[in-house]
Protein backbone atom coordinates (compact mmCIF):
# COMPACT_ATOMS: atom_id res chain seq x y z
CA UNK A 1 0.00 0.00 0.00
CA UNK A 2 1.19 3.63 -0.44
CA UNK A 3 -0.50 6.82 1.09
CA UNK A 4 0.30 10.40 1.09
CA UNK A 5 -0.43 11.87 4.53
CA UNK A 6 0.43 14.53 6.78
CA UNK A 7 0.80 12.20 9.64
CA UNK A 8 -2.57 13.59 11.34
CA UNK A 9 -5.67 13.93 9.88
CA UNK A 10 -5.29 14.16 5.89
CA UNK A 11 -4.33 11.40 3.48
CA UNK A 12 -4.99 9.48 0.64
CA UNK A 13 -3.68 5.83 -0.18
CA UNK A 14 -3.85 2.64 -2.69
CA UNK A 15 -2.73 -0.60 -3.06
CA UNK A 16 -1.11 -2.43 -5.92
CA UNK A 17 -0.74 -6.06 -5.48
CA UNK A 18 2.89 -6.78 -6.22
CA UNK A 19 2.91 -11.13 -6.85
CA UNK A 20 -0.51 -10.59 -9.12
CA UNK A 21 0.22 -7.15 -10.68
CA UNK A 22 -3.00 -5.84 -9.90
CA UNK A 23 -4.70 -3.10 -8.22
CA UNK A 24 -7.08 -3.05 -5.88
CA UNK A 25 -9.10 0.33 -4.30
CA UNK A 26 -8.08 4.04 -2.76
CA UNK A 27 -8.75 5.70 0.26
CA UNK A 28 -9.25 9.38 1.00
CA UNK A 29 -9.43 10.79 4.29
CA UNK A 30 -9.74 14.99 5.67
CA UNK A 31 -8.62 17.87 2.71
CA UNK A 32 -6.76 14.85 0.51
CA UNK A 33 -7.87 12.80 -1.76
CA UNK A 34 -7.22 9.35 -4.38
CA UNK A 35 -7.58 10.04 -7.84
CA UNK A 36 -6.38 6.78 -8.74
CA UNK A 37 -3.70 3.58 -8.29
CA UNK A 38 -2.37 1.73 -11.56
CA UNK A 39 0.34 -0.47 -11.60
CA UNK A 40 2.53 -1.49 -14.98
CA UNK A 41 4.98 -4.22 -15.71
CA UNK A 42 9.01 -3.45 -16.06
CA UNK A 43 9.76 -7.30 -16.36
CA UNK A 44 11.92 -10.08 -14.68
CA UNK A 45 9.34 -9.69 -11.69
CA UNK A 46 9.75 -5.88 -11.34
CA UNK A 47 6.30 -3.29 -11.09
CA UNK A 48 5.77 -0.12 -11.05
CA UNK A 49 2.75 1.14 -8.65
CA UNK A 50 1.74 4.80 -9.06
CA UNK A 51 -1.06 6.75 -6.45
CA UNK A 52 -1.87 9.71 -7.90
CA UNK A 53 -4.50 12.29 -6.11
CA UNK A 54 -5.57 15.79 -5.44
CA UNK A 55 -4.75 18.00 -2.70
CA UNK A 56 -7.95 20.61 -2.35
CA UNK A 57 -6.86 23.72 0.09
CA UNK A 58 -4.34 21.50 2.23
CA UNK A 59 -1.16 23.34 1.69
CA UNK A 60 0.73 21.11 4.75
CA UNK A 61 2.95 19.11 2.03
CA UNK A 62 4.62 22.18 0.71
CA UNK A 63 8.04 21.57 2.18
CA UNK A 64 6.36 20.56 5.52
CA UNK A 65 5.40 17.60 7.33
CA UNK A 66 4.78 14.50 4.98
CA UNK A 67 5.89 11.23 4.37
CA UNK A 68 5.28 8.07 2.46
CA UNK A 69 3.79 5.24 3.97
CA UNK A 70 4.83 1.34 2.45
CA UNK A 71 3.13 -1.37 4.27
CA UNK A 72 1.26 -4.99 3.96
CA UNK A 73 -2.15 -4.35 3.49
CA UNK A 74 -5.49 -6.17 4.12
CA UNK A 75 -8.14 -5.84 1.76
CA UNK A 76 -9.99 -3.29 3.54
CA UNK A 77 -6.87 -0.99 3.20
CA UNK A 78 -6.58 -1.54 7.29
CA UNK A 79 -3.03 -2.52 8.87
CA UNK A 80 -2.47 -4.88 11.79
CA UNK A 81 0.19 -2.25 12.36
CA UNK A 82 2.41 -5.92 12.94
CA UNK A 83 6.14 -4.75 13.45
CA UNK A 84 8.09 -4.56 10.45
CA UNK A 85 5.00 -4.67 8.14
CA UNK A 86 5.48 -0.77 7.77
CA UNK A 87 7.96 1.63 6.43
CA UNK A 88 7.37 5.38 6.83
CA UNK A 89 9.87 7.28 3.69
CA UNK A 90 9.43 10.88 5.42
CA UNK A 91 9.71 13.82 2.83
CA UNK A 92 10.32 11.67 -0.58
CA UNK A 93 10.48 13.21 -4.07
CA UNK A 94 7.14 13.78 -5.07
CA UNK A 95 5.53 15.50 -8.12
CA UNK A 96 2.96 18.25 -8.50
CA UNK A 97 0.81 18.49 -11.54
CA UNK A 98 -0.90 16.63 -14.21
CA UNK A 99 1.83 13.89 -15.06
CA UNK A 100 3.38 11.18 -12.69
CA UNK A 101 7.03 10.27 -14.73
CA UNK A 102 8.09 7.08 -14.94
CA UNK A 103 10.68 5.50 -12.52
CA UNK A 104 14.29 6.40 -13.91
CA UNK A 105 13.07 8.90 -16.45
CA UNK A 106 14.51 12.57 -16.91
CA UNK A 107 12.46 15.05 -15.13
CA UNK A 108 12.04 19.13 -16.19
CA UNK A 109 14.80 20.82 -14.77
CA UNK A 110 14.53 23.36 -12.17
CA UNK A 111 13.67 27.03 -12.66
CA UNK A 112 14.37 29.29 -9.82
CA UNK A 113 12.27 32.66 -8.74
CA UNK A 114 14.50 35.51 -7.73
CA UNK A 115 12.22 37.87 -5.68
CA UNK A 116 14.29 41.50 -4.63
CA UNK A 117 14.07 45.26 -4.81
CA UNK A 118 15.95 47.90 -6.76
CA UNK A 119 15.38 51.07 -5.18
CA UNK A 120 15.65 53.03 -8.46
CA UNK A 121 13.64 56.09 -9.03
CA UNK A 122 10.69 54.66 -8.79
CA UNK A 123 11.43 52.35 -6.02
CA UNK A 124 9.68 49.32 -7.68
CA UNK A 125 10.67 45.52 -6.29
CA UNK A 126 12.26 43.21 -8.77
CA UNK A 127 11.17 39.89 -10.01
CA UNK A 128 13.34 37.28 -12.31
CA UNK A 129 13.37 33.92 -13.71
CA UNK A 130 16.99 31.99 -14.06
CA UNK A 131 16.99 28.11 -15.61
CA UNK A 132 20.70 27.41 -13.68
CA UNK A 133 20.38 30.08 -10.40
CA UNK A 134 23.67 31.81 -12.35
CA UNK A 135 21.83 33.73 -15.16
CA UNK A 136 19.01 35.82 -14.34
CA UNK A 137 16.39 38.10 -16.29
CA UNK A 138 13.32 39.66 -15.61
CA UNK A 139 11.80 43.01 -14.85
CA UNK A 140 10.71 45.24 -12.31
CA UNK A 141 7.45 44.11 -10.75
CA UNK A 142 4.59 47.61 -8.98
CA UNK A 143 3.57 47.00 -5.57
CA UNK A 144 0.68 49.50 -4.56
CA UNK A 145 1.15 51.87 -3.57
CA UNK A 146 5.00 52.00 -4.89
CA UNK A 147 7.62 52.99 -2.90
CA UNK A 148 11.13 51.29 -1.96
CA UNK A 149 10.80 47.63 -1.14
CA UNK A 150 13.23 46.12 1.38
CA UNK A 151 15.05 43.11 0.10
CA UNK A 152 10.96 40.86 -0.09
CA UNK A 153 10.95 37.25 0.68
CA UNK A 154 9.11 35.39 -0.58
CA UNK A 155 6.59 32.11 0.66
CA UNK A 156 3.75 30.32 -1.06
CA UNK A 157 0.38 29.60 0.86
CA UNK A 158 -2.56 28.13 -0.46
CA UNK A 159 -1.11 28.31 -3.80
CA UNK A 160 -0.38 31.89 -3.95
CA UNK A 161 2.58 33.73 -3.47
CA UNK A 162 3.16 35.76 -0.74
CA UNK A 163 5.88 38.94 -0.05
CA UNK A 164 7.59 40.02 3.66
CA UNK A 165 9.08 42.75 3.18
CA UNK A 166 10.20 45.46 6.05
CA UNK A 167 8.92 48.67 5.41
CA UNK A 168 12.38 50.32 6.01
CA UNK A 169 14.67 52.19 3.47
CA UNK A 170 18.46 52.18 3.20
CA UNK A 171 18.18 55.76 3.83
CA UNK A 172 15.09 55.16 6.38
CA UNK A 173 16.34 52.46 8.83
CA UNK A 174 14.92 53.49 11.96
CA UNK A 175 11.44 51.56 11.04
CA UNK A 176 9.41 48.79 12.75
CA UNK A 177 6.57 48.71 10.28
CA UNK A 178 6.10 45.10 8.17
CA UNK A 179 4.01 44.57 5.14
CA UNK A 180 2.90 41.55 3.66
CA UNK A 181 1.89 41.63 0.10
CA UNK A 182 0.06 39.34 -2.11
CA UNK A 183 0.89 38.56 -5.63
CA UNK A 184 -1.96 38.52 -8.27
CA UNK A 185 -2.22 36.88 -11.39
CA UNK A 186 -0.66 40.26 -13.48
CA UNK A 187 1.91 39.98 -11.61
CA UNK A 188 1.36 42.84 -9.32
CA UNK A 189 1.22 43.18 -5.58
CA UNK A 190 -1.29 44.28 -3.18
CA UNK A 191 -0.55 44.95 0.62
CA UNK A 192 -2.75 42.96 3.02
CA UNK A 193 -1.26 43.65 6.11
CA UNK A 194 0.90 45.83 7.95
CA UNK A 195 2.17 45.00 11.18
CA UNK A 196 4.08 47.41 13.76
CA UNK A 197 6.20 45.45 15.87
CA UNK A 198 6.47 48.63 18.38
CA UNK A 199 3.20 47.05 19.71
CA UNK A 200 4.81 43.82 19.90
CA UNK A 201 8.50 44.21 21.03
CA UNK A 202 9.54 46.75 24.10
CA UNK A 203 12.14 49.31 23.29
CA UNK A 204 12.16 48.25 19.07
CA UNK A 205 14.39 50.60 16.94
CA UNK A 206 14.07 48.78 13.94
CA UNK A 207 13.05 45.64 12.08
CA UNK A 208 14.27 44.51 8.88
CA UNK A 209 12.57 41.26 6.24
CA UNK A 210 13.80 38.49 8.38
CA UNK A 211 13.39 34.67 6.11
CA UNK A 212 10.42 32.32 6.10
CA UNK A 213 10.38 28.66 6.63
CA UNK A 214 7.64 26.31 6.59
CA UNK A 215 7.93 23.68 9.32
CA UNK A 216 5.57 20.96 10.31
CA UNK A 217 2.85 22.20 8.91
CA UNK A 218 3.15 26.20 10.19
CA UNK A 219 4.49 29.05 8.13
CA UNK A 220 7.16 31.17 10.12
CA UNK A 221 9.50 33.65 9.38
CA UNK A 222 12.62 34.66 11.42
CA UNK A 223 13.27 38.10 11.52
CA UNK A 224 15.81 40.77 12.21
CA UNK A 225 14.52 43.63 14.99
CA UNK A 226 16.93 45.81 16.97
CA UNK A 227 16.75 46.99 20.19
CA UNK A 228 17.76 51.07 21.15
CA UNK A 229 19.63 51.34 17.63
CA UNK A 230 19.71 49.39 14.01
CA UNK A 231 23.14 48.55 14.46
CA UNK A 232 22.54 45.50 17.16
CA UNK A 233 19.74 43.57 15.93
CA UNK A 234 18.62 40.09 17.91
CA UNK A 235 16.60 37.00 16.05
CA UNK A 236 12.75 36.77 16.67
CA UNK A 237 10.80 34.10 15.40
CA UNK A 238 6.74 34.37 14.43
CA UNK A 239 4.65 32.38 12.71
CA UNK A 240 1.25 32.29 10.87
CA UNK A 241 -2.34 32.21 12.90
CA UNK A 242 -4.79 29.81 11.94
CA UNK A 243 -4.16 30.17 7.94
CA UNK A 244 -4.06 33.47 7.89
CA UNK A 245 -1.33 35.38 6.08
CA UNK A 246 -2.77 38.53 7.58
CA UNK A 247 -2.36 37.49 11.27
CA UNK A 248 0.84 36.98 12.80
CA UNK A 249 1.71 35.89 16.23
CA UNK A 250 3.41 37.63 19.09
CA UNK A 251 7.46 37.51 17.97
CA UNK A 252 9.22 35.41 20.42
CA UNK A 253 13.33 35.88 20.66
CA UNK A 254 15.53 33.26 19.27
CA UNK A 255 19.14 32.30 21.36
CA UNK A 256 22.28 32.35 19.44
CA UNK A 257 25.91 33.36 20.22
CA UNK A 258 26.15 35.70 16.95
CA UNK A 259 26.92 39.09 17.68
CA UNK A 260 24.11 40.96 17.91
CA UNK A 261 25.08 43.04 14.90
CA UNK A 262 23.59 40.11 12.64
CA UNK A 263 20.74 40.42 10.54
CA UNK A 264 19.28 38.66 7.34
CA UNK A 265 18.51 35.77 8.80
CA UNK A 266 17.62 32.68 6.42
CA UNK A 267 16.46 29.62 8.51
CA UNK A 268 16.40 25.83 6.51
CA UNK A 269 15.35 22.96 7.90
CA UNK A 270 17.84 20.13 6.68
CA UNK A 271 17.73 16.64 7.96
CA UNK A 272 17.27 16.68 11.76
CA UNK A 273 18.93 20.32 11.90
CA UNK A 274 17.98 24.23 11.85
CA UNK A 275 20.83 25.87 9.68
CA UNK A 276 20.24 30.04 9.79
CA UNK A 277 22.48 32.41 7.53
CA UNK A 278 22.83 35.88 8.52
CA UNK A 279 24.97 38.44 7.59
CA UNK A 280 27.49 40.47 10.22
CA UNK A 281 27.28 44.00 10.52
CA UNK A 282 30.24 46.09 10.93
CA UNK A 283 33.76 46.69 8.92
CA UNK A 284 33.46 44.79 5.77
CA UNK A 285 30.90 42.50 6.39
CA UNK A 286 30.68 38.87 5.99
CA UNK A 287 28.53 36.12 6.27
CA UNK A 288 27.54 33.16 9.11
CA UNK A 289 26.36 29.98 9.16
CA UNK A 290 24.38 28.58 12.54
CA UNK A 291 22.46 25.32 13.56
CA UNK A 292 20.13 24.43 16.54
CA UNK A 293 18.16 21.12 17.02
CA UNK A 294 14.95 23.41 17.33
CA UNK A 295 13.58 26.40 15.18
CA UNK A 296 13.48 28.76 18.09
CA UNK A 297 16.95 27.56 18.92
CA UNK A 298 19.34 27.98 20.40
CA UNK A 299 21.99 28.28 17.73
CA UNK A 300 25.35 27.79 17.58
CA UNK A 301 27.42 29.71 15.13
CA UNK A 302 29.37 26.70 12.14
CA UNK A 303 30.59 28.82 9.52
CA UNK A 304 32.79 26.77 7.51
CA UNK A 305 36.44 28.14 6.71
CA UNK A 306 35.64 28.64 3.21
CA UNK A 307 32.98 31.15 4.07
CA UNK A 308 35.08 32.84 6.02
CA UNK A 309 37.87 32.91 3.20
CA UNK A 310 35.65 35.05 1.34
CA UNK A 311 37.43 38.42 -0.16
CA UNK A 312 36.54 41.67 1.91
CA UNK A 313 33.73 42.20 -0.31
CA UNK A 314 31.51 43.82 2.06
CA UNK A 315 28.64 41.57 1.85
CA UNK A 316 25.40 40.82 3.22
CA UNK A 317 21.62 39.64 2.19
CA UNK A 318 23.11 35.66 1.98
CA UNK A 319 19.94 33.12 0.11
CA UNK A 320 20.47 29.48 -0.17
CA UNK A 321 18.39 26.85 -2.42
CA UNK A 322 18.98 23.58 -3.68
CA UNK A 323 20.27 23.01 -6.98
CA UNK A 324 20.45 18.84 -6.65
CA UNK A 325 19.41 16.25 -3.70
CA UNK A 326 22.98 16.90 -1.78
CA UNK A 327 24.06 20.61 -3.63
CA UNK A 328 23.37 24.07 -2.68
CA UNK A 329 23.99 27.49 -4.22
CA UNK A 330 24.24 30.65 -1.85
CA UNK A 331 24.04 33.84 -3.82
CA UNK A 332 24.61 37.45 -1.63
CA UNK A 333 24.75 40.57 -2.41
CA UNK A 334 27.92 43.22 -2.38
CA UNK A 335 27.94 46.33 -1.79
CA UNK A 336 30.29 48.73 -4.02
CA UNK A 337 31.58 52.15 -3.74
CA UNK A 338 31.78 52.67 -7.28
CA UNK A 339 28.97 52.28 -9.44
CA UNK A 340 26.42 50.35 -9.92
CA UNK A 341 26.73 49.90 -5.89
CA UNK A 342 25.43 46.43 -6.28
CA UNK A 343 26.63 43.71 -7.17
CA UNK A 344 25.28 39.76 -6.54
CA UNK A 345 27.67 36.91 -6.03
CA UNK A 346 27.52 32.85 -6.21
CA UNK A 347 28.91 29.76 -4.46
CA UNK A 348 28.20 26.42 -4.26
CA UNK A 349 28.36 23.54 -2.19
CA UNK A 350 28.50 19.95 -2.76
CA UNK A 351 27.32 18.05 0.46
CA UNK A 352 24.01 17.88 1.93
CA UNK A 353 25.08 19.98 5.03
CA UNK A 354 26.45 23.25 4.36
CA UNK A 355 28.24 23.35 7.94
CA UNK A 356 30.28 20.33 6.24
CA UNK A 357 30.77 21.89 2.82
CA UNK A 358 33.89 23.63 1.22
CA UNK A 359 32.25 26.11 -0.67
CA UNK A 360 33.56 27.70 -4.08
CA UNK A 361 35.66 31.15 -4.36
CA UNK A 362 32.43 33.55 -5.50
CA UNK A 363 31.54 33.88 -8.72
CA UNK A 364 29.72 36.76 -10.42
CA UNK A 365 25.82 36.19 -10.95
CA UNK A 366 24.80 37.10 -14.42
CA UNK A 367 22.29 40.17 -14.45
CA UNK A 368 20.37 41.80 -17.26
CA UNK A 369 20.00 45.17 -14.80
CA UNK A 370 21.16 45.85 -11.34
CA UNK A 371 19.75 43.59 -8.91
CA UNK A 372 19.44 43.65 -4.79
CA UNK A 373 19.09 41.21 -2.34
CA UNK A 374 15.99 39.49 -1.92
CA UNK A 375 14.93 35.74 -1.87
CA UNK A 376 15.05 32.58 -4.34
CA UNK A 377 12.11 30.05 -4.56
CA UNK A 378 12.86 26.72 -7.08
CA UNK A 379 9.35 26.89 -9.63
CA UNK A 380 9.97 24.21 -11.82
CA UNK A 381 8.03 23.41 -15.07
CA UNK A 382 6.06 21.10 -13.41
CA UNK A 383 5.17 22.79 -10.36
CA UNK A 384 1.37 23.28 -9.14
CA UNK A 385 2.40 26.70 -8.64
CA UNK A 386 3.55 28.32 -11.79
CA UNK A 387 4.90 32.00 -11.84
CA UNK A 388 2.60 34.63 -12.95
CA UNK A 389 2.06 35.78 -16.58
CA UNK A 390 3.25 38.66 -16.35
CA UNK A 391 6.21 37.64 -14.22
CA UNK A 392 7.31 34.71 -16.53
CA UNK A 393 7.58 37.52 -19.56
CA UNK A 394 11.13 39.25 -19.79
CA UNK A 395 10.12 42.89 -20.34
Amino acid sequence: MLALSDYSSNSFSGWCNLAAGTVGSTSSLGLLAATSVAISSLGNGWYTCTLTGTTGSFTGQFGGQYFFDLRLPNADLSSSGTSGQVVDVWHPQIFFGSTAYAWGSTVPAKKFTYFGFEGDPTNRYRAAQSDDGITWSGYNGVWYPPFQRNAPQVFVHNKTYYLHIANASDGDLDNHLWEIGQVASDGTVSTIATIDWASKISGVDSCFSGGPIFDAGVQYIMIPCSITDWHHSLAYLTHMVGGDPTQWSDPQLVTTDLTTGSYDFKPRKIGAYYYMWSSREGGAGGLDLSKASSLSGPYTAVTPSSIRAFPSLNIEGPTMFSTGPTSWRLIFEQLQTALPGHKLWYSDCNMLYPDACIWTAPQAVVEDQLYRHGSIIATPGWAMFPMPGALATNR
